[in-house]
């Protein structure tokens, strides 16, 4: 079962889980900054002479620590200080996890007559001091996932919003219930595996604020996990307005100015180009360009591109090559909105 105290998660491993001779490892969940337990709990035959723990990541091999009756010996600078061993080492501690620890553990356990047993551990590390940023768009769906692989079921999980320094229990979600809180939510919400996944549907911008999932494991056990969400608003159609310097027979002269409502916010342009019908290449950042073309380049498509983190818009405007002939207020100049 899941053991978690202040500062420490544990696993305790079911002597029958580990009975297999094709074991797949454990999944182990630790928290950066915390301790884990990884521990076999195991009722054997004979006594233990020693435990040897190595450490797989990217396909190499570590060995961590050999221990002992009375003796404990680490290996590399990687765990030094960090491992506590207990009952001749078929329990460890690791201490001030860090996310380079997650990895695959293997206990190779001695017992008194030299016969070896192997169990191994898969530790999944997060980092949840900081929430985690989740962006939404108003008027659309959002989903927060905890995608936890987790050693027992969940039992439930309470998602809880907070906004304006006030929390709000949001949603109790089970195997087959869903109870929401309030009319902010009502009918707006979807869970899945046992609340670990919800969507929230028809965003607005209240929406936004901190959600705490408190996920209750069979064992009683509680694990949080929180998200940040940010909703933005769909980015306006923009416009492109040309501005002409005057043409010269090498080159022709304009400025053009992309845009889009003056109370839109949080929105960043970049410029493309293209010839006819070829790529699109990147030209410049910012809402204003400058183009100087020569005769034989000037049957050119420029893209103004509008964005914020949640959505884009764009808009083009083809530059004809009679533009030398037309030096007037941009009679030459045709645009398509996509």
């Amino acid at each position: 079962m899941l053991h978690m105290a202040p500062g420490l998660l544990s696993v305790t491993v079911p002597l029958l889980l580990l009975a297999s001779a094709n074991q797949e490892p454990v999944p182990v969940i630790g928290l950066v900054n915390r301790s884990v337990e990884m521990s076999t709990r195991l009722h054997l035959p004979l006594p233990v002479e020693e435990t040897v723990w190595k450490f797989t990541s990217d396909n190499t091999v570590f060995k961590v620590a050999e221990i002992g009756n009375t003796s404990l010996l680490t290996y590399g600078d990687k765990f030094k200080d960090r491992i506590r061993g207990f009952n001749n080492g078929t329990t460890i501690i690791i201490r001030n996890l860090s996310l380079r620890d997650a990895g695959k553990y293997c206990a190779e356990i001695t017992l008194t007559s030299k016969e070896i047993l192997r169990f191994s551990f898969n530790l999944i590390v997060y980092a949840n001091q900081e929430p985690v940023p989740v962006i939404g768009l108003v008027n659309r769906s959002v989903e927060m996932s905890t995608r936890l692989h987790l050693p027992l079921p969940v039992e439930e999980t309470v998602w809880k919003f907070t906004s304006d320094n006030t929390v709000f229990k949001v949603a109790e979600i089970g195997n087959t219930s869903l109870l929401t809180y309030g009319d902010k939510f009502k009918d707006r919400i979807r869970g899945f595996n046992n609340g670990t996944t919800i969507i929230i549907r028809n965003l607005s911008l209240r929406d936004a604020g901190k959600y705490c999932a408190e996920i209750t494991l069979t064992s009683k056990e509680i694990l949080r996990f929180s998200f940040n969400l940010i909703v933005y608003e769909p980015v306006p159609s923009p416009a492109i307005r040309s501005e002409w310097k005057g043409s010269t027979a090498k080159l022709c002269n304009v400025t053009l100015h992309c845009s889009v409502p003056s109370h839109t916010s949080d929105v960043s342009y970049t410029w493309k180009y293209r010839q006819q019908d070829s790529e699109y290449q990147l030209y410049n950042t910012g809402s204003i360009i400058q183009i100087s073309l020569p005769p034989d380049h000037q049957d050119m498509e420029f893209l103004c591109i509008v964005q914020n983190p949640a959505d884009q818009k764009n808009i083009s405007v083809h530059i004809e090559q009679s533009c030398m002939e037309t030096n007037n207020a941009g009679a030459s100049m045709t645009q398509k909105k996509k």
